[in-house]
């Protein structure tokens, strides 16, 4: 059976070497998650919008049919 032997400096390498890429990891991590959260926040926002014209048209609604009907009657009569 064969043993490995590690000095205290590569024991100490090693440890500097996880906590760089730690480190790394946890910057890079936190940059997507802020990406994540700032495009959940504009979707959030968009379907606010969307949810407010949509209520907008649908008060509209009849006003524009009935202009419609109208126009159609103003082209068609003449």
């Amino acid at each position: 059976m064969c043993r490995y032997y590690t000095s205290p400096k590569s024991y100490m390498d090693l440890i500097s070497l996880y906590t760089s890429l730690l480190a790394e990891k946890t910057g890079e991590y936190a940059e997507v998650r802020d990406r994540l959260l700032n495009g959940l926040n504009k979707l959030q926002d968009t379907n606010a919008v969307v949810d407010s014209m949509q209520a907008q048209l649908n008060q509209l609604q009849p006003v524009l049919e009935e202009k419609a009907q109208v126009h159609s009657c103003s082209l068609f009569c003449c």
